[in-house]
């Protein structure tokens, strides 16, 4: 019996170490036609000053600068073939209408239902009839990274740390978070 909810796409480690995303619209001892293969890469992107780090999934078209939805791939160069979760699922179908509309649109907190990614770097905001282009655009981005700092440092203001206190003779010194100095400033 069909699982309903499989739409014939496929996880597909080459050899090379490379993961694709594909449906895999036919085959042949020697070939395998795949449909509108991504690559598919985990990122890790450092939390740089509030210290957390995130993951990203990032699905490339494999088949960049080409018209081809299609491409035969040697069967010897398939190491394995597996069956995406529904997330991985959900993010390649979310990508190929990205690819084929420009338009991505995201469920975010705090924003209008009807704002695109295309929205956000034209800078254009939906409902105010208004576009932020060049100085303006830059300094509204300027300000929005420069709150972000702020609401993530803010705390530290407040903090009393004093280096001279730092007990340096303990065995384990430098494995404590509050062994270092708060304050970016410190590091530079």
């Amino acid at each position: 019996m069909s699982d309903p909810k499989d739409k014939g796409y496929r996880i597909i480690r080459l050899v090379n170490g490379e993961r694709l995303i594909a449906k895999i619209s036919g085959s042949t001892k020697q070939k395998m036609v795949l449909t509108r293969p991504m690559t598919v890469r985990g990122m890790t992107a450092n939390g740089g000053v509030t210290g957390v780090s995130r993951e990203y999934l990032v699905l490339q078209d494999w088949l960049e600068h080409s018209d081809d939805i299609n491409v035969k791939v040697p069967t010897n160069q398939v190491l394995t073939i597996s069956k995406p979760d529904d997330f991985i699922t959900e993010a390649y179908e979310a990508q190929k209408d990205y690819l084929d509309t420009g338009n991505a649109n995201p469920k975010m907190e705090n924003y209008p239902d009807d704002l695109t990614l295309k929205d956000l770097f034209s800078g254009e905001m939906p409902g105010d009839g208004e576009t932020m282009e060049g100085e303006e655009l830059q300094e509204f981005l300027n300000n929005l990274v420069d709150s972000i700092i702020h609401k993530a440092t803010s705390n530290l203001e407040d903090e009393d740390w004093i280096e001279e206190d730092q007990d340096r003779d303990r065995e384990d010194w430098g494995n404590d978070p509050n062994d270092w100095s708060p304050y970016p400033d410190d590091y530079s």
